[in-house]
């Protein structure tokens, strides 16, 4: 039986619609939003926890200006862990495309249930990142 929670995503976009898992306020993030990452800005507020990688079932993919994580795979996604506040979560919902583009999904980390942005299917565009960390893509 695997440790990985499901939500439904949709549910999970919306604000007062969380699953019991979801109230530890950990999020990990994998691309954009990492430190040194374009759009890292946007985490202000949030506390990071260190880096950190995935269970070893994901799948990593370039789409060009951002990544793509897909649930089904054999590898670990490289990233970070923060302690993000629920109305700071709502907002990075907008910028992640919550649940239009990405869905928001649960997985274990050592810190505990941490949410994370998927993408629902595998890419149609884009390259597979084997070592699954967005910082050693090419440029």
């Amino acid at each position: 039986m695997s440790n990985e929670h499901h939500c439904n995503p949709a549910l999970a976009c919306r604000p007062g619609n969380r699953p019991e898992k979801a109230r530890s306020g950990l999020l990990f993030v994998y691309g954009t939003l990492m430190r040194g990452q374009p759009a890292h800005r946007l985490m202000r507020g949030a506390r990071l926890l260190g880096r950190v990688t995935t269970p070893p079932d994901f799948t990593l993919y370039d789409l060009g200006p951002y990544p793509a994580a897909v649930r089904r795979g054999h590898g670990r996604v490289h990233g970070e862990l923060y302690v993000v506040p629920t109305p700071l979560l709502r907002r990075l919902d907008a910028y992640e495309h919550c649940p239009r583009e990405y869905q928001r999904a649960i997985i274990p980390t050592a810190q505990g249930p941490a949410w994370i942005y998927l993408y629902p299917t595998r890419p149609r565009r884009g390259h597979q990142l084997w070592h699954g960390d967005w910082r050693r893509r090419r440029l």
